[in-house]
């Protein structure tokens, strides 16, 4: 059993990438969407500059998200192009809450500390963000402005 521990970080995103990633979301619902995040990460504040929306490539986007390597290298590309990194990722839960289902842990904890943000519409609705570890996740506070 993977544990979801809180964390000191804080994730920046403005109202619009808020409203944006909202929208995405809710557009492709009952199905997950899912997207990058670009910015910059200093001593666990991740600052989001861009969110990118990509396909959701699983077999049962319904239950499931994935992201084509082909995407995360366009976007990891287009961060340095940018003066910037590729900080994670985001996905919906259309008929969940905001938090971390055992696929998403299991899958994304190969990437230990890399921003994620969950979208989801049903108890405690909303966006939650998350830093992934090997083993376990936390969650950090979304400060949203600008």
């Amino acid at each position: 059993m993977h544990n979801l521990l809180p964390d000191t970080g804080q994730v920046h995103l403005s109202r619009k990438q808020s409203a944006d990633l909202l929208d995405h979301a809710t557009a492709q619902a009952p199905e997950e969407c899912c997207g990058v995040l670009l910015g910059i990460e200093v001593n666990g504040t991740f600052q989001v500059s861009q969110t990118i929306a990509v396909f959701n490539r699983a077999a049962d986007r319904q239950r499931a998200f994935s992201i084509a390597v082909a995407d995360v290298g366009r976007c990891s590309r287009q961060a340095r192009q940018t003066g910037h990194e590729l900080l994670g990722f985001y996905h919906s839960h259309p008929m969940g809450p905001a938090y971390p289902s055992q696929r998403d842990v299991s899958e994304a904890s190969a990437f230990p500390g890399m921003l994620h943000v969950i979208i989801g519409f049903e108890s405690d609705a909303g966006l939650k963000a998350w830093r992934t570890g090997s083993a376990d996740w936390t969650q950090i506070a979304v400060q949203e402005g600008g």
